[in-house]
């Protein structure tokens, strides 16, 4: 979503139609999701802090504790949600509060290949996946984007 009173609308519980939300917000990084001010906690306190550097309209809607108090389990969201470095600090925020599920789009449909998908991932992460190279490429279910 990219109008901050209609984030704000659903923070306070109300349920937005498709019409009203029109179209899912490209490009959240994790900057957004997890800003660097919040990332000196190591525990469930960072569940505070999720998406309150989230940017709708040139405003940052969402603050400290809203995804807790608003119940928040399940956010969807357009492609590349969660692009960036700070990739495990956003899901321990995100899950620290209470959120169960993201679903977002990777990319339009394609075949993801596992060469594609190791790149640039250390010796540790490239040699397990290896390990099962008799599974196809993995391709996300339905239509992205």
């Amino acid at each position: 979503m990219s109008d901050a009173a209609q984030v704000r609308r659903q923070l306070a519980g109300e349920a937005l139609s498709l019409a009203d939300i029109a179209a899912l917000r490209d490009d959240v990084s994790t900057d957004e999701i997890i800003p660097l001010p919040a990332m000196v906690h190591f525990d469930a306190t960072l569940g505070r802090y999720p998406l309150t550097g989230y940017t709708a309209g040139g405003e940052r809607p969402i603050g400290v504790d809203a995804i807790r108090r608003a119940g928040i389990e399940v956010i969807v969201a357009g492609a590349r949600y969660g692009k960036g470095s700070s990739r495990e600090h956003a899901v321990v925020a995100e899950r620290s509060a209470g959120v169960r599920l993201v679903i977002a789009c990777i990319r339009r449909g394609e075949a993801i290949s596992l060469d594609e998908l190791l790149a640039g991932r250390d010796r540790a992460c490239r040699r397990p996946a290896r390990s099962r190279r008799g599974a196809p490429d993995w391709r996300p279910p339905g239509r992205c984007g």
